[in-house]
């Protein structure tokens, strides 16, 4: 259906998509891997007497370096700017009706 040169822009484009979601996701469960090296904190319940009811642990979340919080937000910028390029694409060429 497609002439030649967008159809050649199309299997870029989700090519470039599948490495932007490879990428976020590798990144993402990184951080939740890194998580699981931070350390545990006791915690308790206590009622309106001043009596401990309940305890648990629980790991000290969330921490991740300022580098990969970064790196991840972008990553999701750039799949958001790819997704709109996707959508206005697929409108222009008829392939997508946009409600409205």
């Amino acid at each position: 259906m497609l002439e030649d040169e967008f159809r050649l822009w199309l299997n870029d484009h989700i090519r470039y998509g599948r490495s932007l979601f490879r990428e976020t996701t590798a990144c993402a469960r990184q951080m939740l891997l890194d998580q699981g090296n931070l350390p545990i904190v006791d915690a308790l319940h206590i009622n309106l007497d001043g009596n401990v009811i309940d305890t648990f642990s629980m790991p000290l979340l969330p921490i991740a370096p300022r580098e990969d919080s970064e790196r991840l937000f972008e990553n999701i910028k750039k799949l958001i700017q790819w997704y709109q390029e996707l959508m206005t694409f697929l409108e222009e060429q008829g392939l997508w009706l946009s409600k409205g």
